[in-house]
């Protein structure tokens, strides 16, 4: 005859409990974590360097921010870089205009934005969590552009299609295509940190 043993009331109630924590990450913080390995203070702006970026924008395109190339005397691999600034355009601020594609909420806290051109090319900014981007110098231009997508879009961690008009602000930021070792000369330039952010024309 087979027995059944019954768990006790005390473990029942701790299994119930671990189940209800299964949820998505809260969209405000990332608990002080970024996913990310690679330049993490230059993406925050939290470098020794982040007080000589220029926080006045200059309009640039989405199709001209995505040609953008790595300065000439550029040597080594992106990450070679991990606590300095690439050149001028990691030391300014840029304002794109275009249609907002998709906002998504990503595990390393960031909000992350596809904005397209009028070709129908695409650029990536990137807001972090202002949890993470604390002692910058720009920290509350990031959490106002932070506060202006929240209330308009509310991310999660499922891309939102959105296709609506959007001007956003960010400093400029040397990704990688691909990934980190790939040498550098791959670049993907975005706009990270996000710092303005407004919808509509």
């Amino acid at each position: 005859m087979m027995v059944r043993r019954l768990l006790p009331p005390s473990l029942i109630a701790l299994c119930v409990l671990l189940a209800g924590c299964q949820s998505t990450p809260p969209k405000s913080a990332s608990g002080g974590k970024d996913g990310g390995a690679s330049r993490i203070a230059i993406k925050h702006a939290t470098d020794a360097d982040a007080a000589s970026i220029d926080t006045t924008p200059k309009d640039i395109t989405v199709e001209d921010l995505i040609a953008t190339k790595l300065p000439d005397d550029f040597k080594g691999g992106l990450e070679d870089y991990g606590d300095r600034r690439v050149g001028p355009f990691e030391k300014s601020t840029f304002r794109i205009s275009g249609t907002l594609k998709s906002v998504v909420h990503r595990k390393d806290g960031d909000y992350y934005l596809v904005m397209e051109g009028k070709t129908g090319a695409t650029a990536v900014i990137e807001v972090p969590d202002p949890a993470l981007a604390k002692g910058s110098p720009i920290l509350p231009q990031i959490q106002a552009a932070r506060n202006e997508i929240e209330s308009k879009y509310h991310p999660t961690d499922t891309p939102k299609d959105i296709n609506e008009p959007a001007t956003i602000e960010g400093v400029g930021f040397y990704g990688w295509k691909g990934h980190p070792g790939s040498g550098g000369h791959g670049s993907a330039p975005r706009l990270m940190p996000g710092t303005g952010f407004k919808s509509g024309k």
